[in-house]
């Protein structure tokens, strides 16, 4: 058997975590009766892929094995391809089986092949990152020939994806495949390809699907109503593979959609708009107080215009929260809004000679849609890591804008009560990142606490023990700056944490653990109802700013009785605590964004803490080895 995809690359990179729904294998295609019978003779439960490309073997809650008899649909003769990659493989050991691993070669024609069907179909997106990591990490092997991989595409007819994977690294970090139009040729079949795809995904499949759920009494009952659904979809249906049609088709529902995104307005637009949201904001009067809050070594003034957000902001914020400052460098202003799809369209009509506006105009003499827009998002070039400048969603119910004029930021979102509010996490998470964002500085994932000086960055994604290791830790004397979210800032001497909220969230039955001896406030549960967040003023003589943060640690739990703390390797630091960071941002393609996190963790010391059940324990396992470290 063959192994590829995630599984191939587990094996070449082992010290390094690899996230895998399943495991992959290719076997030859006389040999799959053979494997569905070994699967079942395992206990396992399968089922047929609708391609009729791979068997699925899984348990009742999770997958664990796709066999593969074609790498793609086997609507084209492939035996040449599988053979080549046979012959080129290399025999293995590894998770206790001998299996064979691809040549480098093919293994990057399998990424980039697989980043354009995750690219398509929508799926997998955070894997985006794994794509460039690995097509990065294959081409350095010793004379890698891209010259196999574009033979691979045209085996298999996808030189146009391959192009496209391509293309896509390449925007977002230069040269990940270098001398492009060299390796991988420009055809003047892209365009058309492309359409093609939003055209499949976004518009055939869809109504496909819908036709297929009509039932025969609801056709009986409704025949013109329906009856008509079916017949468009079958002209579509036998005109979907003519490019004008398709070229035609797309230019008509872009000035239909409710989806509004718009590159590079005038100024004039903006300011419209951002007038706008001015008004909109203090629409009842006044504010309901001007703050402010100590970000690391910046300053953002707090304009509130409702009642609903003093709670918030006093139970979450409270250390950082200042009455005055001399100085500020921002403003957030605040507000409860009910109107988004109005406030979605305003950012389109109030510029009545823009294009946009045209064809709102357009699509509603022709008999468009002459509903409010869902959504508005406006984009300026190379300003502010290209993040959108304002972004309004109904569907969310939420607005976030910033005015590069001013350095005015905005947030409005609809309902404010504790248990709905804490669905979006901690307050301002993402505006605050955004405000606070320099070449030196960023908002990061994670927990810091430490000992005469000695910070500690416990990384990670959730659920592996960084809130209750840090909770727990303050409860024994350790200094404090955070169990979650923090700010990170870089300078030639050090890394440096500061914190930014009061709050921490436990589990139910963590809490019924240090409860005798946490003197905390209960805020809210939150959205899964699987943690308790509590605010926790009463400790914050031990919080400490600007603290200087020495060890990278990533805590996991082991079956042993005693806790330990082992050194890790640098990669691992580097992953974790980058992915972890831009998956809660929301960030995950902004690669500017992951090399800054890289290097304030590259040159740290990297260790793994083995955490036990004992949470005490584990608490002076950290003391011991800072106390040694002094």
């Amino acid at each position: 058997m063959l192994l590829f995809k995630g599984g191939a690359m587990k094996v070449l990179r082992p010290e390094l975590p690899r996230p895998m729904g399943d495991v992959d294998i290719l076997i030859p295609a006389n040999r799959i009766e053979e494997a569905t019978r070994i699967g079942e003779g395992l206990g396992y439960l399968h089922y047929k892929e609708e391609s009729k490309h791979a068997v699925d073997f899984h348990t009742e809650t999770e997958s664990a094995v796709d066999v593969h008899h074609s790498i793609f649909d086997p609507g084209k003769d492939l035996k040449q391809f599988h053979d080549g990659l046979f012959a080129r493989a290399t025999p293995r050991r590894a998770f206790g089986v001998d299996f064979l691993l691809p040549c480098h070669e093919d293994l990057c024609f399998l990424v980039m092949s697989n980043l354009t069907k995750n690219l398509r179909e929508h799926t997998s997106l955070g894997n985006l990152y794994y794509a460039l990591c690995d097509c990065q990490y294959l081409q350095k092997a010793p004379s890698f020939d891209w010259g196999l991989v574009w033979k691979d595409a045209v085996a298999c007819g996808r030189e146009l994806e391959i192009r496209l994977a391509a293309e896509f690294m390449n925007a977002i970090v230069a040269d990940t495949i270098p001398d492009l139009d060299r390796h991988f040729p420009a055809s003047s079949a892209m365009e058309a390809f492309c359409n093609q795809v939003i055209f499949d995904e976004d518009y055939f499949l869809p109504r496909q699907k819908e036709c297929q759920a009509i039932r025969v009494v609801e056709l009986k009952r409704n025949p013109r109503k329906f009856g008509t659904f079916i017949a468009k979809f079958l002209l579509m249906k036998k005109l979907r593979n003519q490019p004008a049609f398709v070229r035609w088709y797309l230019k008509r529902k872009e000035t239909q959609g409710r989806f509004m995104h718009i590159d590079n307005p005038t100024t004039a637009q903006l300011e419209k708009i951002f007038a706008a949201l001015d008004q909109r904001a203090a629409r009842r009067g006044g504010p309901v107080f001007v703050k402010y809050l100590a970000l690391g070594s910046c300053v953002v003034r707090l304009v509130n215009y409702s009642d609903g957000f003093t709670p918030h902001v006093e139970a979450q914020l409270t250390y950082i929260l200042r009455d005055d400052a001399p100085h500020y460098d921002a403003t957030l202003i605040v507000w409860q809004e009910n109107i988004f799809k109005q406030l979605a369209e305003y950012a389109i009509i109030c510029d009545k000679n823009s294009q946009h506006y045209r064809q709102m105009r357009l699509n509603r003499l022709f008999g468009g849609s002459s509903g409010d827009m869902e959504t508005a998002t406006i984009v300026l070039e190379d300003v502010h890591h290209r993040q959108p400048v304002v972004e309004i969603s109904s569907q969310n119910s939420s607005l976030s804008a910033w005015n590069p004029r001013t350095n005015t930021y905005y947030y409005a979102v609809d309902k404010l009560e504790p248990e709905e509010f804490i669905k979006r996490g901690h307050l301002f998470v993402h505006a605050l990142g955004r405000i606070i964002k320099s070449p030196t500085s960023n908002l990061a994932h994670g927990a810091v606490v430490g000992l005469n000086g000695q910070g500690v960055l416990l990384c990670g994604m959730g659920y592996r023990g960084k809130s209750t290791f840090s909770v727990n830790a303050l409860l024994h004397g350790f200094e404090y700056v955070s169990d979650d979210y923090l700010i990170l800032e870089k300078d030639e001497t050090a890394l440096r944490a500061w914190p930014i909220y009061s709050i921490i969230t436990l589990s139910p039955a963590i809490y019924q653990k240090m409860a005798a001896r946490l003197d905390a406030r209960f805020v809210s549960n939150n959205a899964r109802k699987d943690k308790y967040v509590f605010n926790i003023a009463k400790y914050h003589e031990r919080f400490v700013s600007a603290y200087p943060v020495k060890f990278c640690m990533f805590p996991r739990f082991i079956k042993g009785a005693e806790p330990s703390i082992e050194p890790g390797s640098k990669d691992m630091a580097v992953d974790e605590f980058a992915y972890s960071t831009v998956m809660q941002t929301g960030e995950t393609l902004d690669m500017r964004l992951i090399a800054k996190l890289c290097s304030f963790v590259e040159d740290m010391p990297f260790y793994r803490i083995n955490l036990t059940a004992d949470i005490d324990k584990n608490t002076q396992c950290l003391r011991a080895f800072l106390e040694r470290c002094a």
